[in-house]
């Protein structure tokens, strides 16, 4: 049996908090409203059936989406 380190879980960054309404634009090229929007009429397409306790919600997989559409890279 193998005992290993715990795992350490990082807290997960409000990005709708972390940042203002011009950096967030400047961050996702979508303003915050925008953003809720696509969520509410795509979010029940994106969300996956996890029973993992640190699973991405519908929220940060389209943030990060976002992010790359507009930069490239993460």
């Amino acid at each position: 049996k193998y005992i290993g380190r715990p795992r350490r879980h990082r807290e997960r960054a409000d990005h709708y908090v972390k940042y203002g309404d011009t950096e967030f634009r400047d961050r996702f090229r979508l303003t915050k409203e925008t953003v809720n929007f696509l969520i509410e009429f795509i979010g029940d397409n994106i969300q996956t059936i996890s029973n993992r306790r640190n699973s991405l919600s519908v929220t940060e997989q389209f943030l990060i989406t976002l992010r790359f559409y507009a930069t490239g890279m993460l």
